[in-house]
């Protein structure tokens, strides 16, 4: 029983880094396209209105 719980437990700690990881990613990509998206945005102002 005691090594089922840990297995669950290293599971979850390897999902937690995987989603930190991916979370990651995804921040990076966000700031990498942000000059692309303000600049996409500055030709059609009429689309933040």
């Amino acid at each position: 029983l005691l090594d089922s719980y840990l297995a669950v437990q290293l599971h979850h700690c390897q999902m937690n880094e995987f989603q930190i990881v991916l979370l990651m990613s995804l921040v990076m990509g966000i700031v990498y396209f942000m000059p692309f998206h303000i600049s996409f945005l500055g030709q059609f102002p009429s689309i933040i209105i």
